[in-house]
């Protein structure tokens, strides 16, 4: 490589990161973990310089230490979040996950720990949970009741966002339990992650490979594009079962870039409006 291309590339990186770290100037909350209106000002902020988060699951305090110090390294924001499972492995595999125990106990220590820790490397950070089908709600409600004891205590919840994901369910179901979840969010300012619809391909077991659905319907409008590994990016609006108040804390997150997206997939997402993130495990 020559001297003046590898000029150019460190230049190109040293703009990105002053690119990603000026999101500080628009949060409140500079390092650690972030929630309500500074989680709205670091979609905007991301979407308006057209960048996108990781968001990476953990399921250790080593996992987690290792998420933060590459955050930290690059100098930018990042989202970390755990699954059912994950969060009943930061629990213990010999404690029993009989009515998600595990789960729940897991996803709240672990959110706890991140909160000690996050704010000694000097980043924002989003503390999110992951999908949620309908048979692991009961996981989502023990974390929700952790969180409104934290916000009687600090006056936030403990964790960021959670997703809920009921897209194998009848959209007219996912559409009202999620508003319902979302009524209970909103008093905290608590965000809401909502995949909806059959997208296409295999995540977390469900194999959709081959299946295209166009979702249509007063409260819902669904943007999709076959280019993007088989998943539109999906834009959720409640109407009548949700008030104002509830609608501005509803992410309109896309159906999740994953690895194996084309490059362009994120900004595709931002020009529609969509908060973005790439998700990795």
């Amino acid at each position: 490589m020559s001297i003046n291309n590898h000029t150019s590339r460190i230049n190109k990186y040293s703009s990105k990161i002053q690119l990603t770290m000026g999101v500080k100037d628009v949060l409140s909350r500079k390092e650690g973990v972030i929630v309500g209106d500074d989680v709205k000002a670091l979609f905007k902020y991301a979407q308006e310089n057209n960048f996108a988060m990781p968001a990476i699951n953990v399921t250790s305090s080593s996992t987690v230490v290792a998420a933060l110090e590459a955050a930290r390294d690059n100098k930018a924001p990042v989202i970390l979040q755990m699954s059912q499972g994950g969060a009943a492995y930061f629990c213990g595999k010999g404690v029993s996950n009989t009515d998600q125990a595990a789960s729940i106990a897991g996803a709240v220590a672990g959110a706890h720990y991140i909160r000690s820790v996050a704010p000694a490397y000097g980043i924002p950070v989003v503390l999110h949970t992951d999908h949620c089908a309908k048979k692991l709600l009961p996981w989502l409600d023990g974390m929700m009741d952790a969180d409104e004891k934290y916000f009687e205590q600090h006056g936030e919840p403990l964790f960021s966002s959670h997703m809920i994901d009921l897209s194998e369910e009848e959209v007219d179901y996912n559409i009202k339990t999620t508003a319902s979840y979302l009524k209970r969010a909103a008093p905290m300012k608590q965000w809401l992650e909502m995949e909806i619809g059959i997208t296409g391909g295999e995540e977390d077991g469900v194999n959709n490979e081959g299946e295209w659905h166009t979702l249509r319907g007063p409260n819902l409008t669904a943007l999709h594009d076959r280019d993007m590994h088989t998943r539109p990016w999906i834009l959720v609006g409640l109407s009548t079962d949700c008030d104002d108040r509830c609608r501005q804390q509803l992410a309109l997150h896309p159906a999740r870039g994953h690895l194996g997206d084309p490059e362009d997939a994120p900004g595709k997402a931002m020009k529609s409006n969509l908060y973005p993130s790439i998700e990795h495990s």
